[in-house]
């Protein structure tokens, strides 16, 4: 039997900013901290990769505009690596074009966030991310425990 949703369990989370200016990553940084999420920062994709693996971030801001290995590169690779592939990933991007979107989303993206910044729209995506993301976490642990109980039953 699992045990009942408790809508305080969505309301906790670890975000990890990425972005290469500062400013931006203070500002996401202060909206984020208001809606009493914890916040992981890196200033750039390398950088993001390594908190990625190394935080467990519940939900991942990553500015599309980076140096050296820019946001979609990072989004493929994290979609790839077993350890990051289901956590959501919210591009932060002041691309407006149909084809950067349409690109973020082929990459893996699960939502967008356009500059400037809208506070309470960036809260409601983030949450939104982070109920998705605990609902899979939940899945997986029913899976693992469903796992156990048959290899019980047929060892």
């Amino acid at each position: 039997m699992t045990a009942p949703i408790d809508p305080a369990e969505f309301s906790r989370g670890r975000v990890l900013v990425v972005d290469d200016e500062a400013p931006n990553r203070l500002l996401l940084s202060e909206l984020l901290s208001q809606g009493n999420y914890e916040v992981v920062e890196a200033n750039d994709g390398g950088a993001a990769l390594l908190a990625a693996t190394g935080t467990k971030p519940d939900v991942i801001l990553l500015d599309v505009m980076l140096p050296v290995i820019d946001g979609f590169e990072v989004c493929r690779r994290l979609k790839a690596a077993p350890e990051t592939r289901a956590v959501p990933v919210l591009f932060v991007t002041s691309l407006a074009a149909r084809q950067e979107r349409l690109e973020g989303i082929r990459v893996g993206a699960s939502d967008f966030v356009t500059k400037p910044i809208d506070g309470p729209d960036l809260l409601l995506r983030v949450r939104n991310a982070l109920i998705s993301k605990k609902l899979y976490d939940r899945l997986e642990q029913q899976l693992q425990q469903l796992r156990e109980l048959e290899a019980l039953r047929d060892g």
